[in-house]
């Protein structure tokens, strides 16, 4: 179990925008334009390190803004080769200001873009931070397909705050337990009491019933 999350990330990073904070970029753009809201980036800080300047890993989620009605909004965007998503690219700064926002009233988000099929999907910080906190190896989409929500695209950016218009949209499920594949419960075996047979009439018997079992499969077939 990891309370705090101890991630542990580099500290300085190159100011390179990704293929996924791009698109999303170009989603916030068209809020914009048409006055659904209003969503910018959190530029990273910048300082000066042997007269070569260094962009240090923002504080915080990679965006934040203001949705139609003035409801803050406030999310990180990952993406990934694989149909998994490691819990190290998130940082325990991110973790740490999605449960202080959640214990405000906000509800922060991550949006993931899986690359090789193209999918995008956007999972709530409650089931977020619980599966981190399992401490696994990775997040499989599986996850994100059962507590998440699978984000239609317009010409290839994601309308992340519209996941429900997409026709495969699904929905959220009350516990772990309904994504859980429950194990399989062991065959019970019921003792026959033999305990009044000599071990000559326990062989016999149990011949017996080993004929009568291969009769049965033959009949079935």
């Amino acid at each position: 179990m990891r309370g705090s999350v101890s991630i542990h990330a580099s500290e300085d990073v190159l100011a390179k925008e990704t293929m996924s904070e791009g698109l999303v970029t170009t989603a916030n753009n068209f809020y914009r334009k048409n006055r659904i809201a209003i969503i910018k980036k959190n530029e990273p800080m910048k300082r000066m390190v042997n007269g070569r300047m260094i962009f240090t890993a923002s504080m915080g989620l990679d965006f934040v803004g203001f949705t139609r009605g003035g409801q803050y909004t406030s999310f990180e965007v990952k993406e990934t080769e694989k149909e998994f998503l490691l819990p190290g690219n998130i940082r325990d700064s991110q973790i740490d200001t999605m449960r202080s926002e959640g214990e405000m009233g906000v509800d922060p988000f991550l949006v993931v873009l899986f690359k090789s099929i193209s999918e995008w999907y956007r999972i709530g910080h409650r089931n977020l931070i619980y599966i981190i906190e399992k401490d696994i190896s990775k997040i499989p989409i599986e996850y994100f397909k059962a507590f998440g929500k699978i984000i239609p695209t317009d010409n290839g950016w994601p309308d992340y705050l519209n996941p429900d218009l997409h026709p495969l949209s699904n929905t959220l499920k009350k516990t772990v337990n309904d994504w859980i594949p429950a194990k399989r419960k062991k065959r019970k075996i019921k003792p026959i009491d033999k305990s009044g047979m000599s071990r000559r009439e326990r062989i016999l018997d149990a011949m017996t019933r080993g004929i009568k079992n291969a009769e049965k499969k033959q009949i079935r077939y």
